[in-house]
């Protein structure tokens, strides 16, 4: 059983969940690492219908499986399973498109590695009951809780070793079943992410690695090598690491080890401290443990400059047009983080023809411009996504490649759910100075 030290944890098994068993419930079987699992939604009934007749069929040359989602209320939405490898959303809209009209179609890659979520309730007491469903099964994953690290008022909490195909709508129905519902919910995808650990010696490190190779984090296996560049041999690579693992919980699971020194996650956008400079912080934001050792700091900070200017290369959106300048402050605990943000300013990406452009609104506050990226994707490719703050908190501008994208958007996301609120997305309607002032609500 997964175990959390940490103060605030109930007992294991103290509470199980009222779901049916394991093996009546809706469940995405055999999706294996590297394979797909897809949802498409038609304009009617009688499209899904006749898209159910397709299952067995040959998609790219590969039998697919079609049935119907359990979950859709109207009857509208298909999961299909066993897809070719690499299809997109595009070429399973035109092969479903011989039903009837596709309102939406989106691809979804699942791993075998188990993903983590948060849940945020309306009092410290109902998280506090929620606790007590730490080490129930689902999906034969045994999940684990604790409360966040970063809530102060107690309402927030980690849930880890969640199955990979989960969604926060699943989760989030979980703690409803239990008399628990939230006020908010997420889950991440289910791509592993890596990390980088330096620790203060070789013989640290060394240890770590002989400890923690091979060991269980967040429900997942992971792998702990010396990074082959480092010349000292204080520096470790982590891989397969759960999405959503944030540095603070690595420093504590390398920590038993020795003193750390550094951590760095490929996702890591939980950087605490001000970002100053113009614009919103919304790129990769990388933190850093505070080093006593002024050397230490000073290659810290300089590590920190060639990731930006990597990212500058790599991306070209921190610093191409709309830049914002990167910040740097210290934050709680000793932490030092800096951001590179997608910002306003002249030369913002909101310029641009209003056609690529779709405007949202009634965002819940805990949105961050990549989760919506992720929820507006399933109407096409995105080239620009921010959510504003401010005057203009609650609202957001997502820029698509194609007019058709656009269109396809408001068309089908306006009343979606994200972060368990219904989102507006309208056409953007330009105004005076909609480019500088960062948002143009509709008409």
């Amino acid at each position: 059983m997964m175990s959390f030290p940490q103060q605030g944890f109930a007992p294991p098994g103290a509470r199980f969940a009222t779901l049916e068993p394991a093996a009546k419930r809706p469940r995405f079987e055999g999706a294996g690492a590297g394979q797909a699992i897809a949802e498409v939604r038609f304009s009617d009934v009688n499209a899904t219908q006749q898209a159910l007749t397709l299952n067995g069929s040959a998609l790219e040359g590969q039998a697919i499986s079609v049935e119907l989602d359990a979950r859709s209320k109207d009857g509208t939405k298909i999961i299909v399973r066993n897809l070719p490898d690499g299809i997109d959303f595009r070429r399973l809209k035109d092969f479903f498109g011989q039903c009837g009209p596709v309102a939406f179609a989106d691809v979804k890659r699942v791993s075998s590695t188990p993903i983590t979520g948060q849940v945020r309730f309306s009092t410290p007491e109902q998280a506090q009951v929620a606790l007590e469903l730490n080490g129930t099964v689902l999906d034969g994953h045994e999940i684990a809780m604790k409360v966040h690290a970063g809530s102060k008022d107690g309402t927030k909490l980690q849930i880890f070793n969640i199955p990979p195909h989960m969604e926060w709508q699943e989760l989030k129905d979980f703690f409803n079943q239990n008399g628990l519902p939230p006020i908010f919910c997420e889950a991440t995808s289910a791509e592993s992410i890596t990390a980088e650990v330096r620790f203060a010696d070789a013989q640290m490190a060394q240890h770590a690695v002989t400890s923690l190779n091979g060991g269980i984090l967040g429900g997942a296996q992971i792998q702990v090598v010396v990074d082959q560049m480092s010349s000292d041999q204080t520096k470790l690579v982590v891989s397969n690491i759960p999405a959503g693992i944030e540095w603070q919980e690595l420093k504590d699971h390398f920590g038993q080890c020795g003193t750390v020194a550094f951590v760095r996650t490929s996702e890591d956008k939980s950087g605490k401290g001000s970002a100053k400079g113009k614009g919103v912080g919304k790129g990769k934001a990388v933190s850093f443990v505070a080093a006593t050792n002024p050397i230490m700091q000073q290659m810290q900070m300089m590590q920190m400059q060639l990731q930006m200017l990597q990212q500058k290369a790599a991306q070209g959106g921190c610093f191409g047009p709309g830049f914002a300048a990167a910040g740097a402050g210290f934050g709680g605990k000793g932490a030092m983080n800096f951001a590179c943000g997608k910002g306003k300013g002249k030369g913002s990406r909101l310029s641009g023809p209003p056609e690529l452009k779709a405007w949202i609104g009634n965002l819940p506050e805990e949105i961050k411009w990549k989760e919506l990226q992720e929820h507006m994707e399933k109407a096409g490719k995105t080239t620009w996504v921010e959510v504003f703050s401010g005057k203009s908190a609650g609202t957001g501008a997502v820029i698509f490649k194609t007019a058709e994208e656009a269109s396809n958007a408001v068309a089908t996301l306006n009343g979606s759910e994200l972060g368990g609120a219904k989102i507006v997305v309208d056409a953007w309607v330009p105004k005076a100075r909609d480019e500088e002032e960062g948002a143009a609500p509709p008409a």
